[in-house]
């Protein structure tokens, strides 16, 4: 199980007050397949409702797609 949960972990934080929490690992939607699960953050916790259009993860995501959020994500004015 030890081995399910090892992989990419990480969380940017933007100036903006958001964030985005980004794993890849055994238990991530489509970790086992080497794609990436992001979760918008406000202020360092998870929302689940937002005008920037998350309501929830967002799994299955390839480096270009996660790159992509990141840039639209550190853009929103405060």
């Amino acid at each position: 199980m030890k081995d399910l949960l090892e992989g990419y972990k990480r969380v940017i934080e933007f100036d903006n007050g958001y964030g985005l929490s980004i794993v890849s690992h055994g238990f991530s939607y489509g970790g086992k397949h080497g794609l990436f699960e992001i979760a918008l953050l406000k202020n360092g916790d998870m929302i689940y409702d937002s005008d920037l259009g998350f309501s929830d993860v967002i799994g299955n995501l390839d480096f270009a797609q996660v790159a992509e959020i990141i840039d639209r994500i550190s853009k929103v004015v405060k």
